[in-house]
């Protein structure tokens, strides 16, 4: 019987043993598993804050670059009205694909010099803070006359303006 009980209790003891190194196998496995994870959450991280870096500096010299254009440079505005050239311009202009609108302007140097002014302007305004604001800017006194005899009423833009004031129809 003691040879019975000998068997049992090593078979036992077998089986525990068995039984104790699948669980530590499991364990062992979850623990490399979660460190694999935790590496390719880390790993992810950091991907996501290097995207996020890049992204701010795209923004960083978009604005840079957008400022720095010639946008607002004064020296692009045409002093007079010379004929065929700012046709010619204009004809460039239009050869870019996307939507064209079709507008007559009276004058391209007065139109260009008025929005060059207004652009720095709070819309929507009124037609006594766009003259006083062109007052202010010392604009040429062809400009002032001509925004003195617009309608007095609510302005939501330059393009607005130089439509009341006849330099674009």
């Amino acid at each position: 019987m003691t040879e019975i009980y000998s068997k049992m209790v090593s078979y036992f003891a077998d089986n525990v043993i068995t039984a104790t190194r699948l669980v530590n196998n499991t364990v062992f496995a979850n623990i490399e598993a979660f460190k694999t994870s935790m590496q390719q959450a880390r790993d992810n991280t950091k991907d996501l804050s290097r995207m996020a870096v890049n992204a701010a500096r795209t923004f960083e010299q978009t604005s840079n670059n957008s400022n720095n254009s010639k946008r607002g440079d004064p020296q692009q505005i045409p002093k007079e009205d010379v004929q065929g050239e700012i046709e010619k311009i204009i004809s460039e202009q239009g050869g870019v694909e996307g939507q064209r609108k079709e507008v007559n302007v009276e004058s391209y140097s007065k139109t260009a010099s008025l929005g060059q002014i207004l652009k720095d302007l709070d819309f929507p305004t009124t037609k006594d803070k766009i003259v006083k604001f062109v007052q202010q800017k010392n604009a040429n006194g062809d400009l002032l006359s001509i925004m003195q005899r617009i309608e007095d009423k609510q302005y939501r833009n330059v393009s607005d303006v130089t439509k009341a004031a006849g330099l674009v129809y």
